[in-house]
């Protein structure tokens, strides 16, 4: 019976972790799902095609939850170029490597 409560347990707070983590990204506070990632692939589009950037799908991470926190609103951050996107995020190039 022991074993089964503590597994249960664990299990639990596995499964927390995992939800909360997720829901502790930045742009999930102001943009639906659908909006981050429209927004991710119009990143990943252009940093996969920037030569500063190693790892486009972290850096695309970095810079959804950074642009989230500048436009609020998606419509306005919808507007921004990729080139625009790659230069208001640069500082995520260290999360990309």
């Amino acid at each position: 019976m022991r074993k089964f409560f503590f597994a249960s347990v664990i299990l639990m707070a596995a499964v927390c972790f995992v939800e909360c983590k997720s829901m502790a990204k930045a742009a999930a506070r102001y943009w639906t799902k659908q909006q981050i990632k429209e927004f991710k692939s119009k990143c990943n589009n252009a940093a996969k095609n920037n030569k500063l950037i190693s790892n486009a799908s972290d850096f695309c991470d970095c810079a959804t939850d950074k642009l989230s926190e500048q436009y609020h609103n998606y419509k306005d951050a919808e507007k921004l170029s990729a080139l625009e996107i790659v230069s208001k995020a640069l500082d995520c190039r260290e999360n990309s490597k």
